[in-house]
């Protein structure tokens, strides 16, 4: 038998989305990355507009960096005002090879579950075809299996607390030591 490699290199522009820290704690701010790439055998386009909906209760802090290579062109800022949802950027020009990366900073809310359960949302590139006008649109499902590089996790950290019964022991008296173990005081 012989073993083949290969790879499938498409056309189409492709948006994918990370966390930059996996674990959170309620109310902490949390920061993502969002990367829009136009493949190098791609086509020109334009009026690319990048959104992020944000999950339910976090708030937008700040757009920390919007970073442009391959070419690519457009603003250095956010087009939303703090606070709202959905995020957006651009308008954005990328060439074949075109990539605009985005990271941006959120606040969690101050109640969140804890436990196994992630944290996610998804991200969304409009664009248009130079060449076509036609307009299409891509985008990171942070919900689908597999899409798992945006989210973030609250561990249940329990808090453990000690007993002594009688509190005050005299000569050669005993007592007993009782530990208690709390889940998280930030779990919902």
């Amino acid at each position: 038998s012989a073993t083949i490699p290969f790879a499938i290199q498409g056309t189409d522009p492709k948006v994918t989305k990370r966390s930059i820290q996996k674990s959170i704690q309620a109310g902490e701010n949390v920061q993502y990355e969002i990367t829009f790439t136009n493949p190098a055998n791609g086509t020109p386009i334009d009026n690319v507009m990048i959104t992020d909906a944000l999950m339910n209760g976090f708030a937008y802090v700040s757009t920390d960096t919007i970073v442009k290579a391959g070419g690519a062109t457009g603003p250095n800022a956010s087009s939303g005002p703090a606070g709202t949802a959905p995020l957006g950027w651009g308008p954005f020009s990328l060439p074949a090879g075109g990539v605009v990366v985005i990271t941006f900073t959120t606040k969690s809310p101050s109640i969140l579950a804890c436990g196994n359960m992630p944290y996610n949302n998804s991200a969304l590139g409009k664009y248009r075809v130079i060449s076509t006008a036609v307009t299409d649109e891509r985008s990171f499902d942070g919900t689908l299996l597999g899409n798992d590089t945006d989210d973030v996790f609250v561990p249940c950290a329990p808090v453990l607390t000690k007993k002594l019964s009688p509190a005050n022991i005299s000569n050669r008296g005993t007592a007993q030591l009782t530990f208690t173990l709390t889940p998280a005081p930030n779990s919902a």
